[in-house]
């Protein structure tokens, strides 16, 4: 091989380098843009996820009522949130907790969960509120939950 050969070789070698260098930079700020976008998606998933089985973040109750919620029919399921959040809610409040937690399912919509508690009510298991004339202000509670007066005992008050 003569020097021009050598010479054209090593600039080749050179060039060749300098593109791959370039080629590593656009690689690497495309995979810190896929980080990102992972980062992005994982979050919200994993604070769900980690809101079902970190010790850390949910207490040993939660945790058990979590894995009773799997496993309840929707009627247990329904008194199974409202001994969760210890207050008197509205079926809609019951029904979006338990998309959360369990999945956007349409078994938890509102109008199957509000099925279920003409049958919880008759057997005694539940207690409603109705604040004003709106039907959308139905509150659902344990008539533990009630002072002597049926008034709504102030630790198991309803947020409006």
């Amino acid at each position: 091989m003569n020097l021009n050969d050598r010479q054209n070789t090593l600039n080749g070698l050179k060039q060749f380098e300098k593109e791959w260098m370039q080629i590593e930079r656009k690689a690497k700020l495309k995979l810190e843009n896929v980080r990102d976008i992972i980062a992005s998606i994982e979050s919200p998933l994993s604070s769900k996820l980690n809101s079902l089985i970190d010790p850390i973040t949910v207490d040993k109750k939660e945790k058990d009522l979590l894995r009773k919620l799997e496993k309840a029919s929707l009627s247990n399921k329904f008194l199974l949130t409202l001994e969760l959040h210890q207050k008197f809610m509205r079926t809609k409040e019951i029904s979006q907790y338990l998309k959360l937690k369990l999945g956007n399912d349409t078994k938890y919509s509102t109008e199957k969960l509000s099925q279920k508690t003409a049958g919880l009510k008759k057997l005694d298991k539940i207690t409603k509120i109705q604040v004003g004339t709106a039907k959308f202000n139905s509150y659902w509670g344990f008539s533990s939950w009630l002072d002597k007066n049926g008034e709504i005992i102030e630790e198991y008050k309803y947020e409006q």
